[in-house]
C-alpha cells in the first residue's frame, strides 16, 4: 500500500531520530513539498519562532512525484522562518537531494535543536551520526563538498560556506556544487544549528502505485515536452536565454532599475555565454538537462542562472562575462544568495551617491567600477563598518541609514531582475509574494507577460491582473508541492477544449484584453493523472485548486500572525513615482484595485486577511490556532 508522506524527525540536541505519526488527509490537503513543508513547520513550531532559536525547525520536504521518472521531478523544498525577512520562507532545489531523501525513507525530514559545536550530520534512513566539523570550519561550499564526496561519493551533501557560519541573514545552502537553497537566508538558519554540512544516503525503492501507467504517461509527456521551443531553449542555454528576451523588451534592471535596457547586455546573452561551455548535464532523471558548466580563465563555473547574471551584471553596471561569471561562482562558494548580494552592493552604491556612506579617496564605489568587487568580500568581514552594513542586506542597511526607499524590496526581500514598471502582473507578484519580493512566489506571471507560455497576456494592462496573479500563483504552488520544476510547469497544466479550438491569434488578443480569464483556460488534469499513478489517490482540478489556495492562505496566516499587513504588499515609493527611459511609473490606484481583486480571489478580506469562512472551508482552524511566540 502506498504511503506518503513518511515524516522523520532529527533532534540535534538529543541526537535522536524518530518516525512521526502522520495525520490522515495530508496528501490530499497539502500534496507535498512546499505545501506539506509549510504545514509541518507550523504544526511543529507555531508562529513567530526566532529564526536562530534551536526550536526553529528546518523542514526538508519532497513531493509525491519527487524521484520518479516524471519530467523535472528531481526537486525538493526547505521551509523555515527567514532571518532576512521574518516571513515563513520556502526555497526549492534541484539535483539529487529529493531523490536520495526519499530513498532514505524520509519524504519529510524535520531537523530541530542545535549541535554543541560545528558539526556534520549524517543520516542513512535509520541512524544518525553527528561528528565534529572542526576541519571544515571556514571552508567554502565547494571545498566542503569535494572533501566529503571522497568518503561519500553517492551521498546527497548540503553545506554552508563562511556566510552561513557567521549567520549572515542572506546565507545560502549549496548541494552538489551548483544547486542552492538561495533566497531568504536559510543557510544562516543551518549555521545557527551548528551544522556545517548534512550527508544523506539511501537505497530504498521509491514507492509507486501503478508503475506501468506511470511509464506510459511519462513517455507521452516527454514526447510532448520535446516538441516545445521552450524545451530547446532550456536544454541549450538554461535560463540564460531570458537575457536577450528581457533586454529587447526593456524589462531588465540596469544600474539597479535606473534604466531597463542596454546594448552591452548582449555581451552576457546566452549565445555569448555558450562560448565558455565545457559540459552539459541534468538533474536526476530530468529530460530537460538545463545544467551547463563553463570555464572562464581556468575556473569552472557551474550553471550560472539568469537571475545571478542579471543581479551581478547589468544591475551593477558590469557587462564583462569574465568578471560576472566568476563573481557568481565566488558568491556560491561563500554561501550567499546572489540576488540579495547584488542588490545589497547596488543599494550601497546608491547610499554612497546619497551621501549616506563616505567613499574612500582611493576608491570609486559606483556602477560599472571594478572597485565595487571588493565589497563582496566585505560582506562576510563583519568586523569592519562597511562589512557590518553589507552583512545586513539591502533593506536593513538602507533602513538604518535613513533611506529605506533606496532598497528595491518587499517584506525585506529584494526584487529579481525583472523591472516591475514594465510587467504589471510581475509588479503585483512582487508585492503579494508571501516570502518577500519574488518572481516565482509571486506567481511567475512573467511567463505569460513576456514568454507567452502557455498563453500570451499584455504586460502593460492592469485589467484583471489580480485574478491572473491568483490563478498563476496557484499553479506555481502546486508545482512546488508535487515537487517539479517551474520552468516546465506548462507540462502539468492543460488547455481546455475551447481554448484548443480557438485560433492562437484570437485567443492571444482575448486573453490580453481580459487577463483575469487567461488561466481559466487551463485545468490540472495532467497533475491529477500523475498523482493517481504515483499514489493511487484520485484528484480533481477543484481539489487541486483548493489545495493550492489552502497552502497560500496558510502562509498568509503565518505572516499576519507575526506582524505583516497589507501595507507590506506594496512596492517601494520610487516605483510609483519615477520613470526610466523605457518604463513609466506604476499607477498606485490601479495597483491597489488589483491587489484587492487578488485578495478577493483568494478568499481574503480587503485587509488581506483570510476570512473566517475561508479558514473554515479550507479546514485551517486547527493549524491556525497553533501558539504565537513573543519576539
Amino acid at each position: 500500500m502506498y504511503s506518503f508522506p513518511r515524516i522523520v524527525r532529527i533532534d540535534l540536541s538529543s541526537e535522536k531520530v524518530t518516525q512521526e505519526q502522520v495525520p490522515p488527509g495530508l496528501l490530499r490537503d497539502y500534496i507535498g513539498g512546499r505545501g506539506l513543508g509549510t504545514w509541518a513547520y507550523i504544526d511543529e513550531a507555531g508562529y513567530g519562532q526566532d529564526p536562530f532559536a534551536p526550536t526553529n525547525p528546518m523542514v526538508f520536504a519532497t513531493g509525491p512525484l519527487t524521484g520518479t521518472t516524471y519530467p523535472t521531478a528531481a526537486r525538493s523544498v526547505l521551509v523555515t522562518r527567514s532571518p532576512l525577512t521574518g516571513t515563513i520562507s520556502s526555497s526549492n532545489i534541484g539535483g539529487r537531494l529529493g531523490t536520495i531523501l526519499r530513498k532514505a525513507g524520509a519524504d519529510v525530514l524535520i531537523v530541530t535543536g542545535k549541535a554543541n559545536n560545528l558539526s556534520l550530520l549524517k543520516f542513512d534512513g535509520e541512524n544518525i551520526e553527528i561528528s565534529s566539523a572542526k576541519t571544515l570550519e571556514g571552508l567554502d561550499t565547494h571545498e566542503v563538498d569535494n572533501k566529503l564526496k571522497q568518503n561519500h561519493p553517492k551521498a546527497a551533501i548540503l553545506s554552508i560556506g563562511p556566510a552561513g557560519e557567521k549567520l549572515i541573514p542572506y546565507a545560502s545552502i549549496t548541494h552538489d556544487l551548483e544547486h542552492d537553497f538561495g533566497r531568504g537566508g536559510l543557510g544562516a538558519v543551518m549555521g545557527s544549528k551548528n551544522l556545517k554540512a548534512i550527508i544523506i544516503e539511501g537505497s530504498l525503492k521509491i514507492p509507486l502505485f501503478d508503475e506501468e501507467a506511470q511509464r506510459k504517461h511519462v513517455k507521452k509527456m516527454v514526447q510532448q515536452l520535446k516538441k516545445s521551443e521552450l524545451y530547446r531553449l532550456y536544454n541549450s542555454y538554461g535560463t540564460k536565454f531570458y537575457t536577450s528576451i528581457y533586454n529587447s523588451l526593456g524589462g531588465m534592471t540596469v544600474n539597479q532599475y535606473e534604466k531597463n535596457k542596454d546594448e552591452r547586455i548582449e555581451r552576457l546573452a546566452e549565445v555569448e555565454i555558450k562560448k565558455f561551455e565545457t559540459a552539459h548535464k541534468s538533474c536526476s532523471k530530468c529530460p530537460v538537462a538545463c545544467r551547463h558548466t563553463y570555464e572562464v580563465n581556468g575556473e569552472k563555473i557551474y550553471t550560472p542562472e539568469f537571475e545571478t547574471i542579471g543581479s551581478l551584471g547589468p544591475n551593477l553596471g558590469l557587462f564583462d562575462p569574465s568578471i560576472v561569471l566568476p563573481l557568481g561562482e565566488k558568491l556560491t562558494k561563500m554561501g550567499v544568495d546572489t540576488i540579495t548580494a547584488g542588490h545589497t552592493v547596488a543599494t550601497f552604491i546608491k547610499l554612497v551617491k546619497a551621501g549616506k556612506i563616505k567613499e574612500p579617496e582611493n576608491r570609486k564605489w559606483d556602477f560599472g567600477s571594478k572597485d565595487i568587487l571588493e565589497l563582496f568580500d566585505a560582506m562576510i568581514a563583519t568586523d569592519s563598518e562597511v562589512g557590518r552594513l553589507l552583512s545586513k542586506g539591502s533593506a536593513k542597511m538602507a533602513q538604518e541609514l535613513g533611506a529605506p526607499e533606496l532598497s528595491p524590496q518587499v517584506k525585506g526581500m529584494e526584487f529579481a531582475v525583472y523591472e516591475p514598471r514594465k510587467f504589471m502582473g510581475q509588479a503585483l507578484g512582487y508585492g503579494i509574494s508571501n516570502r518577500g519580493a519574488c518572481h516565482l512566489h509571486g506567481g511567475a506571471t512573467i511567463a505569460v507577460e513576456a514568454l507567452g507560455a502557455p498563453l500570451k497576456v499584455d504586460k502593460l494592462t492592469w485589467r484583471g491582473k489580480g485574478k491572473l496573479v491568483a490563478n498563476s500563483l496557484k499553479i506555481v504552488t502546486l508545482i512546488d508541492s508535487l515537487v517539479t520544476c517551474v520552468h516546465a510547469f506548462y507540462l502539468y497544466v492543460n488547455l481546455n477544449v475551447m481554448a484548443k479550438a480557438t485560433p492562437s491569434a484570437i485567443s492571444s488578443r482575448f486573453t490580453s484584453w481580459v487577463p483575469s480569464i487567461a488561466l481559466k483556460f487551463l485545468n490540472y488534469s495532467t497533475m491529477a493523472v500523475a498523482l493517481e499513478n504515483v499514489t493511487g489517490e484520485k484528484f480533481s482540478t477543484k481539489t487541486l485548486d483548493q489545495a493550492a489556495q489552502r497552502i497560500i492562505t496558510l502562509e498568509r496566516l503565518y505572516n499576519a500572525k507575526v506582524g505583516f499587513s497589507k501595507e507590506d504588499d506594496y512596492l517601494p515609493r520610487p516605483f510609483y513615482e519615477r520613470k526610466t527611459p523605457e518604463s513609466d511609473p506604476i499607477d498606485r490606484h490601479q495597483y491597489t484595485r488589483e491587489l484587492k481583486n487578488y485578495y478577493k480571489a483568494m478568499g481574503w478580506d480587503e485587509d488581506g486577511l483570510p476570512t473566517a469562512k475561508t479558514i473554515e472551508k479550507l479546514g485551517l482552524g486547527e493549524v491556525a490556532s497553533k501558539p504565537v511566540h513573543s519576539p
